[in-house]
C-alpha cells in the first residue's frame, strides 16, 4: 500500500529529483512532477509518495515552505484517485 502527497504550487522548473530530495527526510519511494505533454514545461504541481500513511502525515509538515520565493503546501492525495501509475511487477 502506498501514500501520496499532492504539493502545489512548486516553481516551473522543478525536476522529479527536486520534489523527491525537497521530501527526502521523511523517505519517499518516489516523486512525480506533472508536465505539459510535448513542451515537458512544469504545471507548477506534483505528487510524491510514500511507503506509510505515518510517513506521508510527517511530511505534511512541509505546508507552508517557502521554495524558490513560492510558498508550497501538500496536503494527502485524494485516495479514491490512482495518482500516479505504479509500476508493473516483475515476473517470477
Amino acid at each position: 500500500m502506498y501514500f501520496d502527497v499532492f504539493v502545489a504550487p512548486i516553481p516551473r522548473d522543478f525536476t522529479n529529483r527536486d520534489l523527491f530530495d525537497l521530501f527526502k527526510e521523511y523517505h519517499p519511494t518516489r516523486a512525480l512532477v506533472a508536465v505539459h505533454k510535448g513542451t515537458l514545461a512544469g504545471r507548477g504541481f506534483g505528487f510524491v509518495r510514500f511507503g506509510s500513511e505515518a510517513a506521508a502525515r510527517l511530511a505534511l509538515e512541509l505546508d507552508g515552505l517557502t521554495v524558490g520565493g513560492i510558498v508550497v503546501h501538500a496536503r494527502l492525495a485524494d485516495e479514491h484517485k490512482v495518482v500516479l501509475p505504479t509500476r508493473p511487477k516483475k515476473a517470477v
